[in-house]
């Protein structure tokens, strides 16, 4: 019975907010929890689609554990504790190409080995009850944080992709030279997939493909949403003689 409550597979927005109160409170419509959101994303840049999604789930913690209890720690070109509008921390990624190569060598990605350090502290330091990883390649740290004694926070990871199967189609169709970061990737991914208490996707088929390579079911399909910005005023437009409209 227990795993059939942890285990199955479920998926919309409707009762999301009743799955994340039984799973980690058992029981229950209120949560008064203390949660870190970690994201590889800039929020407040360009939004493509990534970020758009990004946005969408600090949305969502932020309407079910309350925006006073959600601290963030985003990406930025800079380290350390940084007090502003869209977040509480900030995150350093490599940005050298050289330096990705090098470090894919030896599994190791995206972050660097410092923002690895800050975030570790920070979660002993902090003693969230959750933590939300909004990628699956962050496994190097949520491999160190399930593992350490004095940390006992439940951690959720979104995949937003198959990061494997991504970097796979770059291998084949632009450069081998993505061969070490192939290999990281995929290690990394398979190391927050397993080390995750509860693993969210935008859909099936990802959770099916995440089944069939890393042999671990999702728990939960959340589909992208966006806010309605729809203006409903029409505007006339007068077309040139030669024109092509795309609908």
């Amino acid at each position: 019975l227990i795993y059939k409550l942890f285990y199955q597979q479920s998926e919309g927005l409707e009762d999301f907010h009743y799955y994340l109160c039984r799973q980690l409170k058992g029981g229950g419509m209120e949560i008064y929890m203390r949660m870190l959101f970690v994201t590889m994303n800039t929020l407040n840049g360009i939004k493509n689609g990534g970020n758009q999604c990004t946005t969408r789930n600090l949305q969502l913690m932020r309407s079910i554990y309350g925006k006073e209890n959600v601290d963030i720690c985003a990406a930025s070109k800079n380290d350390g504790e940084i007090v502003g509008e869209d977040g509480n921390y900030t995150i350093q990624l490599m940005k050298s190409r050289i330096w990705q190569f090098l470090s894919g060598l030896i599994l190791h990605i995206d972050l660097t080995r410092k923002s690895i350090e800050f975030l570790y502290k920070l979660a002993r330091r902090e003693k969230y009850e959750v933590i939300f990883f909004d990628n699956t390649r962050l496994g190097r740290i949520i491999k160190k944080l399930k593992r350490d004694k004095v940390i006992k926070s439940k951690v959720i990871v979104f995949a937003h992709n198959v990061e494997k199967d991504i970097l796979w189609q770059r291998v084949k169709n632009e450069n081998i030279l993505c061969l070490p970061l192939y290999f990281a990737t995929a290690y990394c991914e398979k190391l927050s997939i397993k080390y995750s208490d509860l693993l969210f996707s935008l859909s099936k088929r990802d959770g099916n493909v995440f089944e069939t390579i890393y042999y671990r079911k999702l728990d939960y399909v959340v589909p992208i949403t966006f806010t309605d910005k729809y203006k409903t005023e029409l505007k006339e437009y007068i077309l040139p003689e030669r024109s092509l409209v795309f609908v």
